[in-house]
């Protein structure tokens, strides 16, 4: 489980510029909320949902309150990377096929608060069942349950 979150940690920090994905600001009390809520909190990503032009899949999330909000995707290499989140809450990530526009797979992703400067950690908390279920970043069956890629920063 910690071995995937290092590996999409690590994956998330260096595409983090590639996204324009800003620090975490912090105020003299820490974590600032109000960045926090604008800055992704969680990255996705989906093995080989990728072609020439670009990525085959959307992604959604809902958060507590039922608000629904699309998440950014981009290419790093065969794979497409989904970014989302905000706050710490719960979140359920709903994904679909770009040519069909049918839902393939979804699943729920809890962000926790963290002391600075990470702010956040993040962690899938309901895995994916269809579409993903084996091919979540090769966690064979587990659907990525464990492990979302945290997106926190430094001051």
């Amino acid at each position: 489980m910690r071995r995937l979150l290092l590996v999409v940690s690590i994956l998330a920090v260096g595409t983090s510029s590639a996204f324009a994905i800003p620090s975490c600001a912090t105020d003299s009390g820490g974590c600032n909320q109000g960045q926090l809520a604008v800055e992704p909190a969680f990255f996705l990503p989906f093995e080989g949902r990728t072609d020439e032009d670009g990525c085959t899949v959307a992604a959604f999330h809902y958060d507590q309150d039922g608000n629904r909000t699309i998440m950014e995707c981009g290419v790093l290499g065969e794979d497409c990377l989904c970014q989302g989140g905000g706050v710490p809450g719960v979140y359920e990530v709903v994904v679909y096929d770009n040519e069909s526009g049918e839902e393939i797979d979804d699943c729920e992703v809890t962000v926790h608060p963290a002391a600075a400067p990470e702010c956040r950690e993040s962690e899938v908390t309901r895995g994916f069942d269809g579409a993903f279920r084996h091919t979540f970043f090769g966690v064979g069956g587990a659907g990525g349950a464990g492990g979302a890629g945290g997106a926190g920063g430094s001051p």
